[in-house]
């Protein structure tokens, strides 16, 4: 049976409580990593490399990214198509930035994934980086910037220099730039 794909209800608890809970507990997952060999998988940090991140700041800082997407984003939901309270996905973007894809493993590998990607046609950018993400065959530039909501078109006045430099004064990035 194929999944029905519809916009989030903001007004049910449940719904974003679906979004956050898995979003929440499998991006922990993909980052977490073993820091320092002990503890049979168990750590403190969140991450790899210099993108660690401490568990505790993770939790207590990644649900305001969260929810701040989920609010500002398109976000669709895959159900059932009898049943709207069965959620099977959801996938979270905006313009041609996939913030997340994330399937119920009881689905998985059943196309609900790839139905809600193509909801969102253009993709280019991903704010979040998994190992799925890495190995799927959406080709997806990794830019975590693209969460702060920047236009790249917008001029934005920069002084790289001191404030006691002249040299930039009145010239947007890219007249420094040059």
């Amino acid at each position: 049976m194929t999944p029905k794909i519809r916009p989030i209800n903001l007004d049910k608890r449940s719904e974003t409580g679906f979004v956050l809970e898995g979003w929440l507990k499998t991006y922990e997952k993909h980052m977490v990593r073993n820091a320092m060999g002990g503890n049979k998988g168990r750590t403190n940090y969140a991450g790899t490399g210099p993108a660690r991140v401490w568990r505790r700041v993770y939790q207590y800082e990644q649900p305001k990214v969260v929810l701040y997407l989920i609010h500002k984003a398109k976000v669709l939901v895959a159900c059932n198509p009898e049943d709207d309270d069965q959620l099977y996905g959801f996938v979270c973007f905006e313009g041609n930035t996939l913030h997340y894809i994330y399937v119920k493993r009881t689905f998985e590998r059943l196309g609900v994934g790839k139905l809600l990607v193509a909801q969102a046609p253009g993709l280019v950018f991903a704010s979040h980086w998994s190992m799925e993400a890495a190995h799927s065959k959406i080709n997806l530039v990794f830019n975590p910037y693209k969460l702060i909501g920047v236009d790249p078109n917008e001029k934005i006045q920069i002084n790289y220099f001191s404030p006691d430099d002249k040299t930039t004064e009145g010239r947007d990035e890219n007249e420094v730039r040059q």
